[in-house]
């Protein structure tokens, strides 16, 4: 992982700890995580989720992992599941993500063959999916957001 120097205009390398390492993804979603604290500044994290596996591997991911800024680690929240079922998300890339309060929300994205149309959230707290149904005119299926 590398971060932008807005400062000095450059990439640096991002070294972390622990024993849990992000795969190389491309397509992916980052959003940013704010946990008030009682300490007073809020812990923040980054939630990764999806994208294509590059590298030997060559697949789509419906992982979702949080890195921690200040502890430098990685923690799966979400391991990817290799099939399609009712309770989480098909494996995809190219999908728009945000989180609101304690939720991620995913929407659209595709594997190659297929271009999702649907809507889940996750509970970054309980890890938990669930799919969210649109009743009324839901917005086109969709891929790689501007």
């Amino acid at each position: 992982m590398h971060a932008f120097d807005f400062s000095r205009s450059t990439w640096e390398l991002v070294e972390y700890t622990g024993t849990v390492e992000p795969s190389e993804l491309d397509s992916q979603t980052a959003n940013l995580w704010e946990v008030p604290s009682e300490e007073g500044d809020p812990k923040v994290y980054m939630i990764v989720f999806g994208g294509f596996i590059g590298g030997k591997i060559g697949d789509y991911t419906n992982q979702v992992m949080k890195y921690d800024f200040q502890e430098k680690s990685w923690e799966v929240l979400f391991a990817n599941q290799p099939d399609a079922h009712p309770s989480y998300p098909y494996k995809r890339m190219g999908h728009g993500a945000a989180i609101i309060k304690d939720s991620l929300y995913i929407f659209g994205g595709t594997d190659s063959d297929l271009r999702f149309g649907d809507l889940w959230t996750f509970d970054l707290v309980n890890k938990a999916w669930k799919q969210i149904v649109v009743e009324g005119l839901a917005p086109e299926v969709n891929t790689f957001f501007p």
